[in-house]
């Protein structure tokens, strides 16, 4: 379902966050879904959950300073949930 949404909305940050985090989560293609993530990123830069997936997706690959950045950017956002609470359990797991 979510492929078939991307070919007929590629530009929705949205869905390119589902994709994108299907196959990040489920280790299908990692490397497609971090460029998924990367694009819903610079579409919707302000929504925590993006900046959460494309941060497991890098720490996923060993980019652990980049990941740690988003995570921060949700950290100091003080955004309320699950977001924020997952957001400082895996920094704690990149502590540097």
């Amino acid at each position: 379902m979510a492929e078939e949404a991307y070919r007929r909305a590629p530009k929705n940050a949205r869905i390119l966050d589902t994709l994108g985090w299907i196959l990040v989560r489920d280790g299908a293609d990692t490397a497609r879904g971090l460029k998924l993530l990367r694009d819903a990123y610079s579409r919707a830069a302000n929504r925590p959950t993006i900046r959460y997936h494309l941060a497991v997706a890098l720490s996923q690959q060993g980019r652990n300073d980049d990941a740690r950045r988003y995570l921060d950017e949700i950290i100091k956002s003080g955004v309320p949930g699950d977001i924020l609470k997952d957001a400082k359990a895996l920094r704690a797991k990149l502590k540097k």
